[in-house]
C-alpha cells in the first residue's frame, strides 16, 4: 500500500487471511475509530505488531478487546535493523500484569518482575 488506507487495510486482511501485520499506534487509533472495524473478519490475525512510538494503555486495552489478543509490541532503530525489544501477544496478559492499576509497565523496556 503506497499510503495508509484503513478501509483497504481491513479489506485486505479479511480477503487474504492476513496473519501478521504492523501499524504504528497513530494508525491503530484511527483503525479503532474506523466504522468498518466491527464488521471485518479479523480472525486470521495471529500477530498484530505495533511500535515506532509509545501506545496509550487505554487504547491498547481497547485494541486487545476489539481486535483480539494478538497485539505484539516491538521497537528497533537504524543501528539495529530488526527489532531490539519485543512484547509478544501472550505477555500482554501474563500473570494478569496488564490491568488498570499498573499502566506504567507499558512504558518500560524491560521484562516485568513477577
Amino acid at each position: 500500500m503506497p499510503k495508509p488506507d484503513l478501509a483497504e487495510f481491513l479489506r485486505l486482511v479479511e480477503r487474504h487471511g492476513i496473519t501478521h501485520t504492523f501499524l504504528p499506534p497513530t494508525l491503530i487509533y484511527m483503525l479503532l475509530g474506523h466504522p468498518a472495524l466491527e464488521s471485518t473478519d479479523l480472525r486470521s490475525l495471529q500477530c498484530f505488531w505495533y511500535g515506532a512510538a509509545p501506545i496509550s494503555p487505554a487504547r491498547l486495552e481497547e485494541a486487545l478487546t476489539r481486535i483480539g489478543p494478538v497485539m505484539a509490541q516491538l521497537f528497533g532503530q537504524s543501528e539495529a535493523p530488526m527489532m531490539i525489544s519485543v512484547l509478544p501477544p501472550k505477555d500482554h496478559f501474563n500473570l494478569g500484569w496488564f490491568d488498570r492499576s499498573a499502566p506504567a509497565l507499558l512504558g518500560r523496556t524491560a521484562r516485568p518482575r513477577w
